[in-house]
């Protein structure tokens, strides 16, 4: 019998509490998967590998609906190990800070076990730390903070996809609107901004979003990530947290027809958005003018 071939990449839905399209764990080749989520949506993970061993684990950033599972999925392959930044290999091997941020954010234990499951340590010998301008095996690293300050991405560069996590921000299949995830507490709009020139810098011929799929029209998508950096940004420091989400979901529906902001907020409330975009306007305030 004739073995199926795949085609790679694949955009694995892991269905994440049961919804469609709200994480993509990509898997590149049949040996490399990014960003594979939290451990309560691993079930889709593992039926899309079907048994072969992974080797490698790329997470663009340790916030817990890209890299959560990470050290679960660690024990079922021995062979594989994780690439990440330095900033964020820390929090793998050592979750317990991220953690208590965590339940902070989510409001306590039971919650933050509801939303992502076990957070295993990862073992300090299986993560590869990489860093800006690294070329490892087909893939280009660079440093993308603004989203968070651990941020990386990866090119692979065979196939020109760029594996971007949030930095390219959130968009749904099927619409245009693209809303950047301003999660506090490292929102830094400028050194987004610069990020994404470093993205474009590429020439990628396609955006691999870990919320959610694989978009062509770079120029474009980029483009539309810095103006919801400016206008969104603008509008929370006219609004408060309430009137500024009403303003959102307004914007989400009006642009996608969808139920305000449903399908764009994975696990984030538009009040948590709203908090990042205020840190980074209190920390802005306090810098002092000739920094």
């Amino acid at each position: 019998m004739t073995q199926q071939s795949t085609s790679y990449p694949v955009a694995i839905d892991t269905h994440y509490l049961g919804r469609e399209q709200q994480i993509c764990c990509w898997r590149v080749d049949a040996h490399t998967i990014v960003d594979p989520g939290p451990t309560v949506s691993l079930q889709a993970i593992r039926d899309e590998l079907a048994g072969t061993p992974l080797k490698r684990i790329l997470v663009t950033h340790i916030h817990l609906d890209h890299s959560g599972g990470v050290g679960v999925l660690l024990r079922e392959h021995p062979e594989a190990e994780v690439w990440v930044g330095e900033r964020g290999a820390r929090h793998l091997i050592a979750p317990e800070r991220l953690i208590a941020s965590a339940e902070q954010v989510y409001g306590g234990a039971d919650e933050l076990a509801r939303l992502f499951g076990e957070i295993a340590p990862v073992p300090e010998e299986r993560v590869r730390i990489v860093r800006h301008g690294d070329t490892v095996d087909e893939f280009v690293v660079a440093e993308t903070p603004g989203h968070a300050k651990h941020h990386v991405s990866f090119l692979h560069t065979p196939s020109r996809d760029a594996y971007v996590g949030d930095t390219a921000s959130v968009r749904v299949p099927g619409n245009d609107f693209v809303l950047p995830m301003t999660t506090p507490p490292d929102v830094d709009r400028v050194a987004w901004n610069h990020s994404l020139d470093a993205i474009a810098a590429w020439d990628p011929g396609r955006l691999m979003l870990t919320h959610f799929g694989a978009y062509d029209d770079v120029a474009d998508h980029i483009a539309r990530t810095r103006q919801g950096l400016k206008w969104f940004g603008e509008l929370a420091a006219e609004l408060d947290a309430d009137a500024w989400g009403r303003a959102l979901s307004a914007a989400v529906g009006a642009a996608t027809g969808r139920d305000g902001f449903e399908g764009y907020a994975t696990t984030m409330p538009a009040e948590t958005l709203w908090q990042g975009l205020a840190i980074e306007r209190e920390r802005l305030a306090a810098k002092p003018a000739d920094a």
